[in-house]
């Protein structure tokens, strides 16, 4: 790790502000960031993925994948927009189970901008996963900016199910979809995505509400976010150059894959 990186994270340590002076850029044609787990442990219970969103072309024709990965026909998790700009979460717990493992319901879908995809705009796009203990049921809730746009409650992911998860190996890719545990990416999306995170537990909806507002620290408390404990990962693209990206609490650094470029157009 170089000291540019160095003296970043310490900076990011002891700050709730910072300049956010650079993106990722996919070129959607074969880019992706790889971001160097299958965090197995982290989807096997409650948990929240948010990131910001930029995206001023879309392929009508097929869905676009924005992360996720699946290991056929075992486990998988992703989710995408569909071709009239819809977002979807798909959940595959454990191919060893006879049914009831896959959660993918319109109902967890909503319009964000058809063609357009999010109409060259930044949108802070997250889901979340929540179990209560002792329940046979999930509740998933997807959040635009901040606010709440669908929530369903499902019994087709029982809990046995969800704690089998075994994606074996297939890391978790951003801008993609990986496909076995070669990091085999498909279905490459044309976007900027910046600030990816992932906590272990399902935000409030006031947590959520600041998390989705406003990019800050999220390694510090702001307001009704007191989530920062919570953090498994959050990689900010902050570096402007090389191929590596930090994760800021230290898990998981990523990794460009195939030419991804940093872009100065950032969410603020």
């Amino acid at each position: 790790m170089n000291n540019i990186i160095k003296r970043r994270r310490k900076g990011f340590a002891i700050s709730n502000s910072f300049a956010n002076t650079y993106s990722m850029s996919l070129d959607g044609t074969n880019d992706s960031f790889n971001t160097g787990s299958d965090f197995q442990a982290f989807f096997r219970g409650s948990w929240t993925v948010g990131f910001w969103l930029n995206m001023d072309n879309f392929n009508t024709g097929s869905s676009e994948y924005l992360w996720g990965s699946s290991k056929w026909p075992s486990a998988g998790v992703y989710m995408d927009m569909g071709t009239n700009g819809q977002l979807r979460l798909t959940f595959k717990g454990n191919s060893a189970v006879a049914s009831g493992f896959w959660l993918s319901s319109s109902a967890v879908f909503t319009t964000l901008g058809g063609s357009a995809g999010t109409g060259g705009n930044w949108k802070h796009i997250a889901v979340s996963m929540s179990r209560p203990d002792g329940s046979g049921n999930v509740t998933v809730k997807m959040y635009v900016d901040g606010s709440a746009i669908s929530v369903t409650e499902s019994t087709a992911l029982d809990k046995d199910v969800q704690a089998a998860f075994a994606p074996g190996g297939t890391n978790i890719a951003f801008g993609g979809l990986n496909y076995q545990t070669s990091y085999n990416v498909l279905y490459h999306t044309e976007c900027l995505m910046d600030e990816i995170a992932m906590w272990d537990v399902a935000l409030s909806d006031n947590s959520m509400a600041v998390a989705g507002g406003s990019v800050f620290n999220l390694k510090a408390a702001n307001g009704n976010y007191t989530n920062q404990a919570d953090l498994v990962s959050h990689w900010r693209f902050t570096e402007g150059e090389s191929t590596s990206v930090e994760d800021a609490t230290g898990n998981s650094d990523g990794t460009l894959v195939n030419g991804p470029t940093w872009s100065t157009n950032t969410p603020s």
